[in-house]
């Protein structure tokens, strides 16, 4: 004869555990009674048309292996008691039961919503998170905490009781419960007009709105979910003065029955939570317009001067008096946001907002809008023209007054490395910009700037002296005009300088531009460096008060320029003066063609980091900041810290 139950599928050891813990409420299982009960099966009952007779025949043993897998797993964990007895605990249990009673939920409005003594069911403590509906739910949405325990507990106050629910059951899960058991109650007790009534004579003048969200609430969950979702001031006014005409309203059948039946607290229950979470939808609307609002006006700040900005001066942006952009969105939800406008949208057109390699090692790189690069580099050029005209002259001048020359006096493509070197070292944001390979591209699309400079001809570089409008020509005679007469006299200034350097300087005046294209940037770095370091130590021995290091007169000096009171405060500005200066310094080695300095460079570098510098500039003892900034430099140096 054939065997039907033999035929049912085989369940697993897991699901027996369920069962068995479901017939008892109970999340523990003694070993003992686990292994009784299976062996009582042995003749095959089934649990919901499942087969149990593999394992009401198996041994211990194979029980055992079969509960350590399930260990592994972390379905389950295994109890050793003082009495050497056993315990099976099923992790999940409460929370699997839950599952459960939400999928299969009765919207009765005459039941609450569940609670321990409703499933019959003591859950440990340890395992929930218990909440004040009316203090703690909308902060406990609004600001989630990580945390492993996954069943919350919420209490309601003036009677009426409390519900357990898992976490993920918040907010649209609950919702859909709370809406439903709120359309039973209005049918079951006949208050829909009652209610209606409360609320068009409340929101006078808007009695069509008023009776489109009642259709809208009796006739459909899920669009009044949406509305709720969607956060809208009237949607959450609505619900807010439901919520306390239902409050009223459940007092009085209280009073009037000399009793909180299950009906009143159901009604109360779902009432308080649907108006607490459609706060929260509120909330979150409320949060998203501000997000867009202060990100639109932080790209109309990006459209302002400076045009350049750093991702710490994004950080930085005030959207109030008090906060900035840091403040409120944090460094994750910013990056993402500029992340986003770096890339093309359809890769065609080029993204709204071009990253820049600073090369400094503080700043950060440099973001610019893309509709004012061209408009940037335009407003670089006429600031820094004087800059480095005055620089190029003063170093000319100097040469001059000690009877040497420079190819660059002589030759284009010297006088190009040249200004290339200064722009480099006196602009470096123009110098990076303009020679970038995007901005001939952004040239391409958005045009010339009304002033017509032109960064690339056929998307190849223009020369400096052309952006410049410089004159080699022009320069060096405006030097000689600046100095005596007889620097003019050819014949006499190769005389003194014969006799003052030697046949070396007439080799010198007749050198050819060097050859700029085969130059090995790298080479000759190392002995460059240890070059430098040596006249560094050589300049600070001289330069120093008699018993004083670098460190210690660097001290003293930051005591003479550095005024602030608070020291967070005073530390914060040596940290800053240190980054700008260091950043100076990485900027000028790496244009720096000589392999030696003398106390005169590092003077000059000094007072250019300050003249270059507003913030510096503004500092009242300028000799102490000088010595410093030069102390600081010496130190750098001396360290091969370049």
């Amino acid at each position: 004869m054939l065997d039907f139950r033999s035929m049912a599928p085989k369940v697993d050891l897991y699901t027996i555990l369920r069962s068995y813990s479901n017939r008892t409420n109970n999340h523990q299982i003694p070993f003992d009674y686990f292994i009784r009960y299976l062996q009582s099966n042995s003749g095959g009952e089934s649990i919901s048309g499942q087969h149990i007779g593999e394992w009401a025949s198996a041994s211990r043993e194979k029980i055992k292996a079969g509960l350590e897998n399930l260990v592994k797993d972390k379905k389950i964990k295994i109890i050793e008691e003082v009495s050497g007895q056993q315990t099976i605990e099923l992790l999940f249990f409460y929370v699997e039961l839950l599952k459960s009673a939400y999928d299969n939920i009765d919207e009765n409005s005459e039941i609450p919503l569940p609670d321990e003594r409703y499933l019959g069911i003591t859950i440990p403590t340890e395992q929930i998170k218990v909440i004040s509906v009316e203090n703690d739910l909308l902060d406990y949405l609004i600001k989630p905490q990580p945390s492993s325990i996954q069943i919350l507990k919420l209490i309601f106050q003036n009677a009426n009781g409390n519900v357990i629910m898992l976490n993920t059951h918040l907010p649209e899960r609950i919702l859909e419960v709370c809406i439903a058991k709120m359309t039973n109650s209005f049918r079951r007790h006949n208050t829909l007009d009652f209610f209606s009534q409360k609320l068009i004579a409340h929101f006078y003048g808007q009695e069509t709105h008023v009776r489109n969200f009642m259709k809208t609430l009796m006739s459909s969950t899920e669009d009044t979910i949406e509305t709720i979702i969607e956060g809208g001031d009237f949607s959450f006014s609505v619900w807010l003065f439901m919520s306390q005409v239902i409050k009223a309203y459940v007092e009085d059948q209280v009073e009037r029955a000399n009793d909180r039946k299950p009906s009143h607290i159901a009604l109360a229950q779902v009432s308080l939570l649907i108006v607490t979470i459609s706060n929260y939808y509120k909330v979150l609307a409320m949060q998203k317009k501000e997000r867009i609002d202060h990100f639109e006006a932080l790209e109309k700040h990006l459209m302002e001067p400076p045009y350049l900005y750093t991702i710490k001066d994004i950080y930085a942006y005030k959207i109030s008096s008090s906060k900035t952009m840091m403040d409120v969105y944090g460094e994750k939800e910013i990056t993402s946001f500029i992340n986003g406008k770096l890339k093309s949208e359809d890769g065609q057109k080029l993204p709204e907002i071009i990253k820049y390699k600073s090369g400094g090692e503080d700043g950060g790189d440099w973001l610019v809008k893309k509709e004012k690069v061209i408009p940037l580099c335009s407003r670089l050029i006429s600031e820094s023209r004087n800059t480095i005209l005055n620089e190029i002259q003063t170093r000319w001048m100097k040469l001059l007054r000690n009877y040497r020359s420079d190819p660059a006096m002589k030759f284009d493509d010297s006088f190009e490395e040249t200004i290339n070197k200064t722009v480099a070292l006196f602009a470096h944001p123009l110098f990076v910009i303009a020679r970038d390979k995007m901005t001939a591209v952004i040239q391409e699309e958005t045009g010339p700037y009304p002033n017509n400079e032109l960064m690339f001809n056929n998307y190849k570089p223009v020369p400096w002296r052309t952006l410049f409008a410089f004159k080699r020509e022009t320069i060096f005679n405006v030097c000689r005009t600046n100095l005596p007469f007889w620097y003019s006299l050819p014949f006499l200034v190769k005389l003194i300088a014969f006799v003052k350097y030697g046949p070396k300087a007439l080799v010198e005046s007749k050198k050819k531009a060097p050859n700029l294209k085969n130059a090995s940037p790298s080479a000759g770095v190392n002995q460059k460096k240890e070059q430098i370091k040596n006249a560094a130590q050589k300049i600070a021995t001289g330069f120093l008060p008699k018993g004083e290091t670098i460190a210690t007169y660097m001290e003293a000096l930051n005591e003479r320029w550095n005024h602030s009171l608070n020291k967070a405060e005073r530390d914060k500005i040596t940290r800053d003066v240190n980054a700008i200066i260091k950043n100076h310094m990485t900027q000028a080695l790496k244009i720096q063609s000589r392999s030696t300095i003398d106390e005169q460079i590092i003077d000059d570098t000094s007072n250019n980091i300050i003249d270059l510098n507003l913030s510096l500039k503004k500092i009242k003892n300028r000799n102490a900041l000088q010595l410093y900034i030069k102390s600081y430099i010496l130190q750098l140096l001396s360290d091969s810290k370049f």
